[in-house]
């Protein structure tokens, strides 16, 4: 059987995986409490991007939109890095040893995308069951970015978890 060269369901490339379990570099965000960091910070931005269709200003809202995506997919580049691409790397890339923590992190993700699947249906159904009480919501307002907002939260939490369970590396 033949080496893959990419992996299409992952996402990543066999070098791309290798080169980042082979870094050596120090690297500060490889520090537990570093990485926790930029997980409270990505959490509390895509949590504001999910409220960002209750600002009623129209031009503030979109420059604020894209500030947050900016930075939200900055910060998930960093964390992946972080991380060694574990989350996404195909398991015959992997040791033991990172197997079980992706996995072990794969299954309290599962868990976190319930509870944020069904925090974003309560507050789809609240918005359309009350949201016409609000005179610039009743106007026919854009929902796409709170869209996108959820699908980055499912595309993230593996990643996120990941980054809060793996420890510091030596």
């Amino acid at each position: 059987m033949s080496e893959k060269n990419f992996y299409w369901v992952e996402g990543v490339t066999r070098t791309e995986v290798l080169k980042s379990l082979g870094d050596d570099n120090t690297f500060k965000l490889r520090i537990q409490r570093n990485r926790r960091i930029l997980v409270a910070i990505i959490s509390i931005s895509l949590l504001v991007s999910g409220l960002t269709v209750l600002i009623e200003l129209y031009e503030f809202r979109k420059y604020l939109e894209m500030t947050l995506m900016a930075s939200i997919l900055g910060i998930l580049f960093f964390l992946r890095k972080s991380i060694r691409l574990v989350a996404d790397a195909p398991s015959e890339l992997l040791d033991e040893y990172q197997v079980s923590i992706r996995n072990r992190g794969y299954y309290y993700s599962y868990r976190w995308m319930t509870l944020i699947s069904s925090v974003y249906a309560i507050f789809f159904y609240s918005l359309h069951r009350w949201g016409g009480n609000i005179e610039f919501l009743r106007l026919g307002n854009d929902y796409t970015f709170i869209l996108l907002s959820f699908l980055l939260w499912l595309v993230a939490i593996p990643t996120i978890t990941l980054a809060w369970i793996i420890p510091t590396e030596n």
